[in-house]
């Protein structure tokens, strides 16, 4: 019988007869089992078993000897293990077998070196049409509030009294905004209209409509968002912007 005492490691084990250089008698055994005692039947009867550590949390793997006493009249049944060899090993010489050491790395570390995040400057601009259209008997005016240049609040920056067209660059992400006023009629239910499309479909406000006198802003906050509620623009869209000052269209 094969048998360690209680304070041996928790292995695996490997065991051998004789010497490591043969071939295992059984491997990955724990512990546990040869605290417990196991059986090997080797012919011819070796002089001694050796059991090798084989743990990696081990610092070396080393060699225990134990002397292989006579196997007993009577066998006593070995517990099922998993990895019995099917063949047996014939065994020569009993060398000792020296430690062999297990080297540790030295990790070095590196710092790393942190990538920079480019600053945006400038986008694309995107084209947008305002259309001012009034009808005979009436007077009014449409101005246009953008901003030439990048991230900047939109102003006033052209003013419509007669029918006729302005187109203008805004840049990606900026915002915009017209204003069209009412300041004469020839029938009373006449009045200022604005209706604003994204890529030729009108937005969920359109018509923005006002009666005489009363500014008819293009900004919705629950639409738009932000103080202001103006919209912006992307690119790639196309936007127009159709105002009208006399009858609704």
């Amino acid at each position: 019988m094969l048998q360690l005492d209680s304070g041996t490691s928790p292995g695996p084990y490997t065991v051998y007869a004789d010497t490591v250089d043969s071939n295992p008698i059984e491997m990955n055994v724990p512990a546990i089992r040869l605290r417990n005692g196991v059986i090997y039947t080797v012919t011819p009867q070796p002089s001694q078993f050796i059991v090798v550590n084989n743990n990696p949390a081990c610092n070396n793997k080393y060699a225990v000897s134990v002397s292989a006493p006579a196997p007993p009249a009577t066998p006593t049944p070995t517990p099922v293990s998993t990895n019995t060899p099917t063949n047996t090993p014939t065994l020569t010489s009993t060398p000792t077998p020296t430690p062999t050491p297990t080297l540790t790395p030295t990790i070095t570390s590196v710092p790393l070196t942190p990538t920079p995040t480019p600053t945006v400057t400038s986008a694309a601009p995107v084209s947008v049409t305002v259309n001012l259209t009034i009808d005979p008997g009436n007077t009014g005016y449409t101005e246009i509030y953008y901003s030439p240049t990048y991230n900047v609040t939109p102003s006033l920056q052209q003013t419509l009294t007669t029918s006729g067209t302005f187109t203008f660059n805004v840049f990606d992400t900026n915002t915009f905004y017209v204003i069209t006023k009412q300041l004469s009629r020839a029938y009373n239910y006449q009045l200022s209209e604005i209706i604003y499309s994204i890529n030729g479909v009108p937005d969920i406000n359109s018509p923005y409509l006002k009666g005489l006198n009363v500014e008819n802003k293009l900004a919705s906050i629950p639409t738009y968002g932000g103080p202001n509620g103006y919209p912006s623009v992307t690119l790639g869209n196309t936007y127009i912007v159709d105002t009208f000052i006399g009858n609704q269209r």
